[in-house]
């Protein structure tokens, strides 16, 4: 706070800059949205703990009223926070031809999704092809931006391109064979999408709330991914990897670091993706139907997948940043790259503490139970 009002008043001969004051403002807003988070996700648990005692039709309706708490204040702090960080990046001049480039791609699939959503619940009969050329349309575009807009400043040229593409696109499969062999295929009801709408809401607004940020991209938020993959592990692969892609769209515009077109893919859509493997562990049989255990294996998988991505995007792209961590990392960039990403995890750390907490409650789980295919078998576990 003390910050915020250095940089307004000033003081100097010079008035502060646009920007120094967004940012100012914007830390003690999201240092305040912290704080706002904590005390409301305590209060929510406290109310669902105590009516979860009472009626089922009451249930119902706090449910609903939880529902739409956490939506409301997502759309708030996203709405609030989400603005000042584009205001910023625009007056600072870093909206460049691969930031709209990737806004457009952004658009794409947003509007892919919403008229999914919208054939779905109107069970339109072609709606099968129209979304086939959709995505079509949607690789065709990606594919042009990365073939057309390679990376203008040598120092993030990859260290070897072909390489690069090559292990991206085996992370990818690696991805979609598990999301394909290991998973039904879905089913896009109301009941998922509008899920998959809250969750991702929710940890596109806790995304915004951090305990400390690093000096070159990252951070430790309020176990943001935690909504992500809650809903991965309630709804299996399939819908958790689409889910993280869109996702990931959203973090791009969040905070954009276009440096090279395969950069952007593997530390926004592919990265997050990898999150939508949370729902891994409900495969897991040997774990014999125990929420905790399958989720705390199926977070450490996703996070693992996570990490794999942007591991590959700092080698061969951000090798140059290497140099800050002394000769022996300059001369290594791998290492560099291994030791940068293991932020994330201490992210991990922070939901699984988090996580289990929230599984520790009955209802929680009678929720989560309820949508998971095993649920069943889960529910008896519970009750037991």
């Amino acid at each position: 706070m003390s910050e915020f009002w250095k940089i307004l008043v000033g003081g100097g001969e010079t008035p502060p800059k646009p920007t120094d004051v967004i940012k100012a403002l914007y830390n003690v807003l999201a240092q305040l949205a912290l704080y706002v988070t904590i005390v409301l996700a305590a209060a929510l648990v406290v109310y669902h703990i105590v009516v979860s005692k009472r009626s089922e039709e009451e249930v119902a309706k706090a449910r609903k009223l939880e529902v739409g708490i956490i939506v409301g204040y997502s759309i708030g702090v996203i709405s609030t926070l989400g603005l000042m960080v584009l205001v910023r990046t625009i007056l600072k001049g870093e909206t460049d031809t691969h930031f709209w480039l990737m806004v457009g791609f952004a658009a794409v699939v947003l509007v892919g999704v919403i008229a999914a959503v919208i054939m779905r619940k109107r069970k339109v009969s072609y709606a099968k092809w129209v979304l086939l050329g959709y995505t079509l349309l949607a690789l065709a575009y990606l594919i042009v931006v990365l073939v057309c807009f390679p990376a203008e400043d040598a120092d993030y040229k990859p260290l070897n391109q072909t390489l690069m593409y090559i292990l991206s696109g085996l992370l990818v499969a690696i991805i979609a064979a598990l999301a394909i062999l290991l998973d039904k295929p879905a089913d896009y009801d109301s009941r998922s999408i509008t899920y998959a709408a809250v969750c991702i809401a929710a940890s596109f607004a806790l995304s915004y709330i951090k305990f400390f940020s690093l000096p070159q991209g990252g951070s430790i938020t309020f176990a943001s991914m935690l909504p992500l993959m809650l809903y991965a592990y309630m709804f299996g692969l399939r819908r958790g990897v689409i889910a993280g892609i869109v996702y990931g769209v959203l973090q791009f515009v969040q905070s954009p670091q276009f440096y090279e077109p395969m950069q952007a893919l593997l530390d926004y859509p592919i990265a997050f993706a990898g999150i939508g493997m949370a729902g891994v562990g409900r495969k897991m049989k040997f774990l014999k139907s125990n929420i905790t255990a399958e989720f705390c294996v199926g977070a450490v998988i996703s996070v693992l997948f996570r990490y794999v991505a942007h591991v590959l995007s700092g080698y061969f792209v951000f090798y140059s940043w290497s140099s800050g961590w002394g000769d022996w990392y300059a001369a290594h960039p791998l290492a560099y790259s291994l030791a940068y990403n293991a932020f994330l995890f201490v992210e991990l750390a922070v939901l699984l503490v988090v996580g289990v907490a929230l599984l520790q409650s009955k209802s929680a789980k009678r929720l989560i139970s309820s949508v998971s295919d095993n649920g069943d078998e889960q529910l008896a576990a519970v009750q037991a």
